[in-house]
This record gives structure tokens, C-alpha cells and sequence, in this order.
């Protein structure tokens, strides 16, 4: 009897395991299949706070039209390829769509990876946005178109020079004096422009930029800026939220 009772303590034991073990795993499936499904919709991979990054960027270029509530907020760079693509394929829709309209401004903070090109394009935005800030947003694209559709995301190739900068500022709507000071602050190392980038690139660090572009919607961290869809489901979302 005493065998035949320790082989029943033994099975009953054996099954209540066997048991835990496929309630644990289900519960981990649930879990983690969750998790990669909410991940994979989710339009947003963090938050930062919407107000400081407000007033951190204040001075930075922004195009906005009325009184616009949501705000979205690039952190970019000349150089980069995907940046390129953002503003050539997505910009004027959004313009369109939603800067015009008044529901939104848009700001641009300086995110300089690749190098000296980098501080270069971004230091020259700052001074045209300082002396000809009306030309500012013809400035940024002109900079932006004449990155080559070849340019390598990994590569710091200096096509971003002095010469390809004067040629920008030289093609702006804005007489020669403008023009001059624009390129002397451009040209001079210790210049206020180069204080912004130098800030710009400490905000990069701040908000833990890695990537760009970067695109902040209201506090918010879009998880993929080049699906449209989810860029413009941000802003919905936002706009709509703002105006409750």
C-alpha cells in the first residue's frame, strides 16, 4: 500500500507540473504575441516633454501660419538621405494639408551625424534664417535638393562644401548686402550660427536623438517618420486632440 500510494502522490504531483507548465507558456504566448502586435501598430516609440522641447527650439526655423496648436518638430540633417526623402516626398503635402490650413507648426532642429558638412549646412541654415528669414524655407530645400539621389547613408562624402552653400545663398531672393552677411556669418567659425548648431546638436543629445529624421508630433516620437500614413494618423490624432 505504501508504494501504491507514493506512485499516486507521484502521478498527481507529475500532472499538476505538467499543468503549471502549459498554463506558463500559454500566458508567455498571450504576452509577447501582444507586445509584437501592439509594437508593430504602435505610431509612437516614446514620449518626450512637449513644452521644454517647445521652448528649447524657440529659436529654431518654423513655418507656421494663424495660431496653430499641435506642433511637429524634425530633427534632420542636410546630409542625410532619408531626411532628403522626407522633405522631397512628404514636406509639401504636409504643407499643403496642414501648415497652410493653420492646424500645425513646423520646426527644424539640426541633428549634424555626418560630420563637418553637417555643422556646415546647418550653421549656414541658421544664418540665412537669422538675416533673410523669409527666405529661410527656400533655402532648406535648395540645400536639400542639392544632396545627390546617390549619396550613401553611411558614407561621410563632403558634398555638402563652402562652394555648394554660396551657390544656395547665392540663388536667394535677397539683395547682395543680405547675401554678404549671411556668408560672413557663414564663414566665421565663432558666429551666432554656429552657436545655434552647436545648441542644436545639444538638444540632439538632450531628447537622445539617434536617428534621423526624428519627427516629434506634440510630444511624441513617431516609431516610423517614412510611413506616411502613420505621419499623417499622428497629426490627426493630435490635431483632433487639441481641438476637443
Amino acid at each position: 500500500m505504501a508504494n501504491k500510494n507514493s506512485n499516486s502522490n507521484s502521478n498527481i504531483m507529475f500532472l499538476m507540473i505538467a499543468i503549471l507548465i502549459i498554463v506558463v507558456g500559454i500566458v508567455l504566448l498571450v504576452v509577447f504575441s501582444g507586445n509584437g502586435e501592439d509594437k508593430e501598430n504602435s505610431l509612437y516609440e516614446r514620449t518626450v516633454k512637449a513644452k521644454q522641447l517647445s521652448k528649447d527650439t524657440k529659436n529654431n526655423p518654423t513655418n507656421k501660419k494663424d495660431n496653430a496648436k499641435v506642433q511637429i518638430i524634425e530633427f534632420g540633417d542636410f546630409k542625410c538621405p532619408a531626411c532628403k526623402a522626407f522633405e522631397t516626398n512628404y514636406m509639401d503635402q504636409i504643407e499643403k494639408d496642414y501648415i497652410d490650413k493653420g492646424k500645425v507648426e513646423y520646426r527644424f532642429v539640426n541633428a549634424p551625424f555626418h560630420g563637418d558638412g553637417s555643422e556646415l549646412g546647418a550653421a549656414s541654415a541658421h544664418a540665412v534664417y537669422k538675416i533673410a528669414p523669409e527666405q529661410y524655407w527656400n533655402f532648406h530645400r535648395a540645400l536639400f535638393k542639392a544632396q545627390p539621389d546617390d549619396h550613401d547613408a553611411q558614407s561621410d562624402d563632403e558634398w555638402l562644401t563652402q562652394k555648394v552653400v554660396k551657390k544656395t545663398v547665392d540663388s536667394l531672393e535677397v539683395d547682395k548686402a543680405k547675401k554678404d552677411k549671411i556668408l560672413q556669418l557663414i564663414e566665421n567659425r565663432n558666429s551666432e550660427s554656429y552657436k545655434q548648431m552647436k545648441n542644436d546638436a545639444d538638444l540632439t543629445n538632450k531628447y537622445d536623438v539617434e536617428i534621423t529624421p526624428t519627427i516629434v508630433v506634440d510630444g511624441k516620437v513617431l516609431s516610423d517618420p517614412m510611413d506616411y500614413e502613420k505621419v499623417t494618423k499622428a497629426i490627426d490624432e493630435a490635431v483632433e486632440k487639441k481641438n476637443k
